[in-house]
């Protein structure tokens, strides 16, 4: 399996070279003020990162209601970092499910061997 990554300007597919040591980890800028992107892109710039998960707990970012989706914002993460040379795995969101999900879909909600619906708010709650 070769990994690829997308250049979002070109739109074109590159394959990740089996030579290069992917470097980074999980970034999750959603859960802090947007005056630290830059700081954060900067510094990694500088550690050699050159990849990033992003989005792994942003479901309720992504979709802050049922239906209505706002992708702008990681957009704007996809391209800065892409300036900044660091390439984007993105994930899924869904290790955090939005709380509109446990309120209008309460049967989402896992429930343990015992039979207990747990309630909503816990980090990868499924």
């Amino acid at each position: 399996m070769v990994a690829m990554t997308m250049s979002p300007d070109s739109h074109t597919v590159r394959p990740w070279s089996r030579s290069t040591l992917a470097y980074g980890g999980d970034w999750n800028p959603e859960q802090w003020e947007e005056a630290k992107v830059d700081e954060d892109i900067e510094m990694m710039r500088e550690a050699g990162v050159n990849l990033v998960s992003l989005g792994i707990f942003s479901w309720a970012r992504l979709e802050p209601s049922e239906g209505i989706y706002d992708l702008d914002w990681v957009g704007d993460l996809i391209d800065r970092l892409h300036d900044a040379g660091i390439d984007v795995d993105l994930a899924t969101g869904t290790a955090s499910p939005p709380a509109w999900m446990a309120c209008d879909h309460p049967e989402s909600l896992p429930v343990t061997a015992e039979g207990v619906r747990l309630g909503f708010g816990s980090r990868q709650q499924y």
